[in-house]
């Protein structure tokens, strides 16, 4: 079975499988920038996945290995988007209203 995972800002969608641990690499990726490169993400991913393979995890396949990196920069990409949009959009008028423009 696969899981199909809208964006909530205007990107593509993405379907991955039950298999694929979305929830833990939500959670590695909510603790780097938004700003870190792709590389770095998929590093993370790759290296966390050797790690496993290492205590004996063998269900890391390539392919699932493969398909966790394209969710985490899929995933990525979505939390830099949200960051993009409160950057952008929600950006007020700081100044005092006695010097606001007419």
């Amino acid at each position: 079975m696969t899981q199909h995972i809208e964006s909530h800002h205007r990107r593509r969608s993405i379907d991955v499988s039950d298999e694929c641990p979305t929830r833990a690499i939500r959670h590695r990726l909510q603790n780097i920038h938004v700003a870190t490169p792709a590389a770095d993400v998929e590093y993370l991913i790759r290296d966390a996945v050797n790690t496993r393979r290492a205590l004996g995890h063998a269900e890391w396949t390539r392919e699932r290995e493969d398909e966790a990196v394209r969710f985490a920069l899929w995933e990525h990409a979505e939390n830099f988007a949200l960051y993009a949009y409160v950057m952008s959009s929600h950006v007020t008028d700081c100044r005092s209203p006695s010097k606001a423009a007419p």
